[in-house]
């Protein structure tokens, strides 16, 4: 796992944690950078991951567009 915590289980706490760092990230005029967590076996967001009906591929092309200029 990309972040270090083999065998810890994610599931429950990764979304509220999400959730907090979407919420930064937009309060600063970015996108959010939970785009980019992705689930390891199907290289996709998680049931709870939400853009306001945007397409998730299309928010993690936001994020690398953004963060290719700063």
């Amino acid at each position: 796992m990309a972040i270090g915590m083999i065998g810890v289980p994610l599931g429950h706490q990764m979304p509220p944690v999400l959730d907090e760092l979407s919420d930064l990230c937009i309060a600063a005029g970015e996108p959010s950078l939970a785009a980019l967590v992705v689930n390891s076996e199907t290289g996709a967001p998680g049931k709870g991951f939400a853009d306001g009906g945007v397409p998730w591929h299309r928010s993690v092309q936001e994020v690398f567009r953004y963060w290719a200029k700063q």
